[in-house]
């Protein structure tokens, strides 16, 4: 495969082009979509020794249990007419 493309009724809306050189790897890009920006990468992330995430990009993140969570959903859909 060297390339996609999508359409909308017919007319061609996006396309990606690609060639690999002889491993396998992609040597080179083009189309509309080729250009797209990624945001930049987090960092800072921090885990737990189970594997849970503790903080993200920086900043601390805090575990609320699920009953605790759905009673705050259940107010916030109440009062906001959700």
């Amino acid at each position: 495969m060297s390339g996609m493309s999508w359409t909308l009724g017919g007319a061609q809306v996006e396309n990606l082009s690609y060639s690999y050189d002889a491993d396998g790897r992609v040597t080179a890009l083009g189309g509309s979509l080729a250009a797209v920006n990624l945001p930049a990468s987090a960092s800072g992330d921090a885990f737990n020794a189970d594997n849970g995430m503790t903080g993200f990009n920086g900043a601390a993140l805090i575990s609320v249990p699920i009953q605790r969570m759905a009673l705050i959903l259940r107010r916030w859909s109440s009062s906001s007419g959700v």
